[in-house]
C-alpha cells in the first residue's frame, strides 16, 4: 500500500483531459451493492505512458444509511459516493453519467462485467455507446492485474480517490498454479469494485491502443469471404469480429473469425484465396 500512496495526487482534478480519450469502466455488482464506473486516461510524458483513474461510485439511500460501514455516509456527505433513492441502485443515474461523459470526452470503449449488466448495456448500446463485454475470469484479469502492479511500482499511476485507495486495501490477489493472479476479497464487507473496475479498463488499454475512436464508426465493416480449390471452387463466409486487434491471415487490418464449422470441410493443404474489402491475399489454412 506504501507504494500506492506514492501514487496519489492531492491535487488531480479530472477537468484538465476534457475532450481526450478515455476508457470507461463499469462494475455494477448487485443492485444493493457498490457500482462502480472507472474513467482512465493515457498520457506520455518524456517518453513514457502514464495513466490517471478517476471513479464514480454508487449505493442505493437505504445500504448508506443502515449499513455497518460508516464511511459510506461520510463519502457520501463529501459528494464521493452518489446515492439513489429507495433500496436498489437505479441504474438511470449510471446511464445519465455516460451520456454526460460522453458529451465531455472521447470515449474509447466500455468494458463491462456482462453479470448484472444486460439491460443497461442493451440500452446503451442502441444510444451508440462502445460497449464491450470484459467476463471476470482470470485469462481476463491476470494480465491488466500485473499491469497495474507494474505502474504503480513505477509511479505511472495517478489517482485522488477515497474510495479506491480503500477498496485497493480490501483487494487479495489469488494466484493459481500457472501464477495467473485475480483480485478477490476476504469478506463480503471489503468492496473491491473500483479496483475491478480499474482492471477491466487497464485490461482493454493493453490490448489495443486508445488513440481514437474505431476505424467502424467512419467506414463500417468491411465484407470477408474466402475462396479455396478442392474438387470445385467454394466459397466461405466469414463473421467480422469488430473491436479486435489480431490482423487476419498475418497482414493489417481486423481480424475475422471464420464459421468454424465450415472452415473444417477445408482440407488441409488447399489454398485459399481471402477477400477483405477491396484487398485479395493468398494464404493457407494454417495461417488462420
Amino acid at each position: 500500500m506504501q507504494r500506492l500512496f506514492s501514487c496519489r495526487d492531492n491535487d488531480l482534478i479530472i477537468d484538465p483531459f476534457a475532450g481526450e480519450p478515455c476508457m470507461v469502466a463499469i462494475d455494477l455488482a448487485s443492485k444493493i451493492d457498490i457500482a462502480a464506473m472507472m474513467k482512465v486516461f493515457k498520457r506520455n510524458i518524456d517518453g513514457v505512458d502514464h495513466f490517471y483513474a478517476f471513479g464514480d461510485y454508487y449505493l442505493p439511500e437505504e445500504t448508506v444509511y443502515n449499513a455497518t460501514n460508516d464511511q459510506y455516509q461520510g463519502w457520501a456527505n463529501a459528494g464521493d459516493l452518489t446515492v439513489t433513492p429507495g433500496n436498489i441502485i437505479d441504474f438511470a443515474y449510471i446511464e445519465d453519467e455516460l451520456r454526460e461523459l460522453k458529451s465531455q470526452y472521447e470515449i474509447i470503449e466500455i468494458p463491462y462485467d456482462p453479470f448484472q449488466a444486460t439491460q443497461l448495456s442493451t440500452r446503451m448500446m442502441a444510444e451508440g455507446f462502445p460497449m464491450i463485454q470484459f467476463g471476470a475470469t482470470v485469462k481476463n484479469f491476470s494480465e491488466p492485474m500485473k499491469f497495474l502492479e507494474a505502474i504503480i511500482q513505477d509511479n505511472r499511476f495517478h489517482y485522488n480517490d477515497n474510495i479506491l485507495e480503500w477498496m485497493f486495501s480490501n483487494v487479495v490477489a489469488h494466484v493459481d498454479k500457472k501464477d495467473n493472479i485475480f483480485p478477490n476479497k476476504e469478506r463480503p464487507e471489503n468492496k473491491i469494485d473500483g479496483g475491478v473496475a480499474l482492471i477491466m479498463a487497464l485490461g482493454r488499454i493493453i490490448t489495443g491502443e486508445i488513440t481514437g475512436p474505431s476505424v467502424y464508426e467512419s467506414r463500417g465493416l468491411l465484407k470477408l469471404w474466402v475462396e479455396f480449390m478442392a474438387d470445385k471452387p467454394q466459397r466461405i463466409p466469414f463473421m467480422i469480429m469488430d473491436k479486435v486487434q489480431s490482423p487476419p491471415v498475418k497482414h493489417g487490418g481486423s481480424r475475422a473469425m471464420p464459421d468454424l464449422d465450415q472452415l473444417a470441410i477445408i482440407p488441409g493443404n488447399a489454398e485459399l484465396i481471402v477477400h477483405y474489402g477491396q484487398k485479395t491475399y493468398r494464404t493457407t489454412k494454417d495461417e488462420f
